[in-house]
């Protein structure tokens, strides 16, 4: 019974890392996206989402910044933010979804192709007449497919160029 406990307690122990892991993820533990230079890595054009205190939230093409302000153009309308009311600053750009769906692709049809190997490692092969050596070629194919809905369903996901620090409460 002594086991019992202790594979609870490494449960507990990797459950911990893994939600410390995504939580440093998620906020960007390093701290390198708070900075506001980090602007100066955009180029004009780039599609950008500016996200205001008040939370609202503003998607445009980047024009150019300063050490007070954003620009950036919302269909034919030129916008200054003004840095003390930026949130957030997050690069929207690139085919992220067709990306994914490619790399799903890649992903499944190699294991669709590696099971079809070892199901098509249980017969003779050799014999050309057999009906049941054609499992690497399905399951190539059906890993293609399910690969790509899988890598095209994940939401993509945006670099953070800046976000602001919040406010130290003492």
């Amino acid at each position: 019974m002594v086991c019992r406990g202790t594979n609870q307690s490494h449960l507990r122990l990797v459950l911990t890392l893994v939600l410390s892991l995504c939580s440093a993820t998620l906020h960007g533990a390093d701290g390198r996206e708070a900075a506001w230079s980090n602007l100066e890595q955009l180029r004009g054009g780039q599609k950008i989402q500016v996200v205001h205190k008040n939370l609202k939230s503003q998607e445009g093409e980047f024009l150019r910044f300063s050490e007070e302000t954003i620009s950036f153009r919302v269909k034919n309308d030129d916008v200054s933010v003004p840095r003390d009311e930026v949130l957030r600053i997050t690069l929207r750009e690139g085919h992220r979804r067709l990306r994914g769906a490619l790399l799903g692709m890649l992903v499944g049809g190699g294991i669709g192709l590696a099971v079809g190997a070892a199901q098509d490692s249980k017969y003779d092969c050799s014999d050309p007449s057999s009906d049941y050596c054609y499992h690497k070629i399905t399951g190539g194919v059906i890993g293609l497919g399910i690969g790509a809905a899988a890598g095209a369903a994940v939401p993509p996901r945006y670099p953070t160029i800046y976000r602001a620090t919040p406010p130290k409460c003492d």
